[in-house]
């Protein structure tokens, strides 16, 4: 099936009660390996990136990976851009081949946060891509909700708070995303699923998986010269149980 609309791949998620895996992948060791799981699993998927990872000419690299992976599995892929701060980074990825952009100027003052989000939305739609914002009422199609996650690594486990979930899930007339799903408890992220969540977003853990297997790989090896195809071996493969674990927790496993 390969590359498809963010839009309606978050529909069927919020129709039937599952959530879509969304994945930030830094490198095309990330792209490779978020396909690949997918189609074992049989999910439909997210690539996303953030704008360090893509900026200069890092984003045709990505771009031309990301969709290589998406012609070579069955599986539902959308390619998204994270955490957006300009309508400039936006519009080189609409360029650039991606089916949705997610703008954050939560960093602005309320009035100009609305003032951005609803151009961003604008100017988008007008160009066939979907809008992932923290703001339901400037023409948004994936709304993104503050419940008690955060970003990066929890000191100690967050505390959802589901009935006010609930709540937006019964007036959004858009799907709900979770951002910083890394690290939250299992049976919360069920419950949020249950009560809306059709998107949840990914990074933490994967980082974590990679880095803590690498960390053992060398601190065995008394010469640092090593092929990469053997060092990144076992990092590879916990990362990709990883997203494994998350697809087959989130629902998405055989949604495909």
């Amino acid at each position: 099936m390969s590359i498809v609309s963010f839009k309606e791949m978050l529909a069927d998620a919020r129709r039937n009660r599952y959530a879509v895996p969304m994945f930030d992948l830094s490198n095309t060791t990330m792209i490779r390996a978020a396909a690949e799981s997918a189609e074992e699993l049989g999910s439909p998927v997210i690539f996303a990136a953030i704008w360090p990872d893509l900026d200069g000419s890092l984003l045709g690299y990505w771009a031309n990976a990301a969709r290589y992976a998406a012609t070579q599995v069955k599986v539902p892929v959308a390619l998204h851009l994270d955490h957006a701060t300009t309508i400039e980074q936006c519009r080189k990825c609409a360029d650039a081949g991606f089916q949705s952009v997610m703008i954050d100027a939560s960093a602005e003052p309320f009035e100009k946060n609305v003032a951005v989000t609803a151009a961003v939305a604008g100017e988008m739609h007008r160009r066939g891509l979907d809008v992932e914002a923290e703001l339901g009422h400037t023409g948004v199609d994936a709304l993104a909700v503050s419940i008690g996650t955060a970003h990066g690594v929890y000191e100690s486990a967050p505390n959802l708070d589901i009935a006010r979930l609930a709540e937006i899930d019964k007036v959004s007339p858009v799907p709900l995303v979770l951002h910083g799903g890394s690290g939250t408890p299992e049976d919360q992220l069920r419950a949020a699923i249950a009560n809306g969540i059709a998107k949840i977003n990914i990074y933490s853990e994967l980082t974590a998986a990679w880095n803590r297997e690498m960390f053992e790989f060398l601190r065995n090896r008394r010469e640092m010269t090593c092929w990469f195809s053997v060092s990144c071996r076992r990092p590879e493969e916990a990362m990709r149980e990883a997203m494994r674990a998350k697809m087959r927790l989130f629902g998405s496993a055989g949604r495909a």
